[in-house]
Formats: C-alpha cells, sequence, structure tokens
C-alpha cells in the first residue's frame, strides 16, 4: 500500500529517469521545426500523455481528485445553499447571452455536467465506503442529485442536431436537405461522410466521422484553420485543404456564410430566422482582430441565435398544450439549451410525452407564418426517476 508522500517521491524519481525529459523535447522541437513535420504543443501533449499513462499513476490519480474536488465544491457546495424546502430555485436570464439563448444563474443549473466522473481502477483504499477487493470503477453523476418527487418521473426532450439542421435550411443545400429530411437516415455525420469522401455507410471509420463533425461546426462557428488544425491534428494548410474539400462536396454552405457576412457589412447588423437582430458595428472597423471576430460571429448568430429562438417558441407551445390539457399532472421545469425537462406524474408519463413529442416536431406550430423552415426537426424523448439516469422513452412502454 501506497501513502500520497510515497507516491509524489517515487513518481518524481520515475519522472527524472524517463526516457521523454521536457528539455529533450523541446531540442526536438527546435529541429523538427525547420522541416515542418511537428509543432511544439503536440509535442508536449505526447509529454504529458506518456507522463500520464506510462510512467506512474500518481497523476491519474491527482487529476481525479481535481474532478471530485470540482464536482464538490461547484455543485454540491455551490448548489445547497440555494435549496428551499428540498427543491432548488434558479434564475433565468433572457438577455445576457448574445444568441438569445436562456441562461441560469445562481444556481447555473445548466451547466451541472451530463457526463459522469469516472473513478477507474481503484483500490479498496481509495474508495471510502467500499467493502470489495480488487479493482474497482466508480462513476459519479452530478444530475444523480435531482430526484423526481414521489410517484413522479423526469421526461427530458431534446431537439437532435438543430443547429445543423438551422444551417440546412439557412443554406438550402440540396444535397444536406436531402440527408436531414430523411427519416431512414441512422446517422447524420456518418451519412454526410459517405457523400462527402464517396465512402460505403459501412466504411466509414469513427476517426472519419469525428473529422466530418469537427468541420460542419467549424464553418457553424466560425472557426479557422488554427483551431481546426488543432481538433484534427494536422497542420493548419492541411486543415484548410480538409475544410475546402469539404465545402466543395456541400458549396451552399459555403455561398451561405459569404451572402451572412457581405449582409452583415451593409446593414452592421444579422438577424435570426424570426427576424431578432444582433449589431455588429465592428464588422467594419479598422481593427482586423475585432472585424474578423464579427464576422464569425454574425455567421454563429444566424445558426444558434435561430436555434434559440425555436427552443424558446417549443417553450411556450409546451406550456399551452400543458394548459388546455389541465387535467394531466405535468410541469415544466428548465430548458437546458437544446433540451426541456418535465416532471410528470407516473399515470401520465406516457400520454404526456406523446403529446411534448408531437409539439415540438411541429414546425408550423412553432415557427408560424415567421419562416417555413426546409428541415424537419426532430427530437429524443428520455424517462427517468433521477436526471443522471434517463432512458429512451419507447423503451420504457
Amino acid at each position: 500500500m501506497h501513502t500520497l508522500p510515497g507516491l509524489v517521491l517515487e513518481y518524481r524519481q520515475l519522472c527524472y529517469s524517463s526516457l521523454h525529459t521536457l528539455p529533450g523535447i523541446v531540442l526536438e522541437y527546435r529541429q523538427l521545426c525547420y522541416s515542418s513535420l511537428h509543432t511544439l504543443p503536440g509535442i508536449v501533449l505526447e509529454y504529458r500523455h506518456v507522463c500520464y499513462s506510462s510512467v506512474h499513476t500518481l497523476p491519474s490519480i491527482v487529476l481525479e481528485y481535481r474532478q471530485l474536488q470540482k464536482l464538490k465544491s461547484a455543485y454540491v457546495d455551490g448548489i445547497l445553499s440555494c435549496v428551499i424546502n428540498n427543491s432548488i430555485q434558479t434564475h433565468w436570464d433572457q438577455t445576457s447571452a448574445a444568441t438569445g439563448r436562456l441562461t441560469s444563474y445562481q444556481p447555473n443549473i445548466q451547466a451541472i455536467p451530463k457526463i459522469p466522473i469516472t473513478i477507474s481502477d481503484c483500490k479498496q483504499n481509495y474508495i471510502c465506503g467500499s467493502d470489495q477487493t480488487g479493482e474497482k470503477s466508480v462513476e459519479i453523476y452530478a444530475r444523480d442529485a435531482f430526484i423526481a418527487s414521489k410517484n413522479f418521473s423526469f421526461i427530458a426532450v431534446d431537439f437532435q442536431q438543430i443547429e445543423l439542421r438551422i444551417l440546412g435550411h439557412l443554406a438550402n443545400d440540396t444535397v444536406l436537405l436531402n440527408i436531414l429530411n430523411d427519416p431512414q437516415t441512422p446517422d447524420i455525420f456518418i451519412v454526410l461522410t459517405s457523400q462527402w469522401l464517396n465512402k460505403p455507410f459501412t466504411e466509414v471509420s469513427d476517426t472519419d466521422r469525428e473529422r466530418t463533425k469537427r468541420i460542419v461546426y467549424s464553418v457553424m462557428y466560425g472557426v479557422g484553420k488554427e483551431k481546426l488544425s488543432q481538433y484534427l491534428k494536422c497542420k493548419p494548410d492541411d486543415a484548410k485543404a480538409i475544410m475546402d474539400s469539404f465545402l466543395l462536396k456541400f458549396p451552399a454552405v459555403n455561398q451561405f456564410t459569404k451572402s451572412c457576412i457581405e449582409f452583415c457589412k451593409e446593414k452592421e447588423y444579422t438577424m435570426s430566422i424570426f427576424k431578432r437582430r444582433r449589431l455588429f458595428s465592428e464588422i467594419n472597423g479598422r481593427n482586423r482582430v475585432l472585424r474578423a471576430q464579427a464576422e464569425r460571429q454574425c455567421v454563429n448568430f444566424c445558426v444558434q441565435g435561430s436555434a434559440a429562438d425555436i427552443c424558446k417558441a417549443a417553450m411556450l407551445q409546451v406550456q399551452k398544450c400543458l394548459e388546455v390539457n389541465s387535467h394531466l399532472d405535468a410541469r415544466l421545469l428548465i430548458q437546458i439549451h437544446d433540451e426541456l425537462l418535465l416532471e410528470v406524474a407516473d399515470e401520465h408519463l406516457n400520454t404526456v410525452a406523446g403529446l411534448v413529442k408531437s409539439v415540438m416536431e411541429d414546425k408550423e406550430k412553432l415557427c408560424g407564418s415567421v419562416v417555413d423552415l426546409k428541415v424537419s426537426i426532430p427530437v429524443s424523448v428520455n424517462v427517468g426517476k433521477t436526471w443522471g439516469h434517463m432512458v429512451p422513452w419507447a423503451s420504457s412502454i
């Protein structure tokens, strides 16, 4: 059994005797720079990976401790002060987010992570309360602290790839629209990758899919070649070539970004699909950095701002539907970006889930006469007794 001081000393000794030392890596980097084979960030990341995974177990323990400490300080201690009668009452702001999204504060419910913290390969002495021997992995869900009332359940209804669908509508790309409107599409990003690389679905690898996803969101968020190169782990020029190849396959997407920037330069504002405006006075300014930032943000606002409009419309229509069906014991609790969370009596679970799903997928009801969406807006429905453990609704019927 190791004590923490012993672990630290042992780790320091191993680091000093390691094959990979940072000074040597820096010298190697200076040599490789001339041949443009590597970049320093990648080498430093490789060094850190070697230290973490191959040299000693201490770094992983420290990282797990830091995650647990953040979980306790931010999502336990920070939220306990907001508990009133076993419930949390947050505050909502409609104007702090530039895109128009609702934001939560005191406490920030939207920031509570969905992904669990995993404490892996821990021996018995590292897990408080554990009576099992040998190695054990523990998953801690911050959202598990939120439990539905007795005889009630949570329903989470989430728009699927809403921003990508908005991009398809705004770009009016025929290929992209056909993919988005095909109900038989198993995975949108796999289909996009297949179209782009001319590969059968079965030959699209996880790496190919992830690369396509990075490129799509880079277009929507105005990410440059330097940032994209970090995501794709390649040189900036290679990242630009990859993005150019993608935009060549979907030319209307590239045309949309250009026309959006041109419109904003002329008017010094841009609009969401619900005609909500955002001013960009710096887009014609002399400062190159601020001008480039405004160009990225105006494209981003068209997409994210439009998604925010649809989500707010969904909240209004869902609430109206619940008021009309007042015999159903259900209430809307919170909105998390593209997702609505409701608490529903168990006896009305299936009825409410079906109603909310139909309302949120009805683009005519959400958009009215303001805009005629060219894409479908499907949602996924999950249910559960705790917010941390939700299962697909279909499997619970």
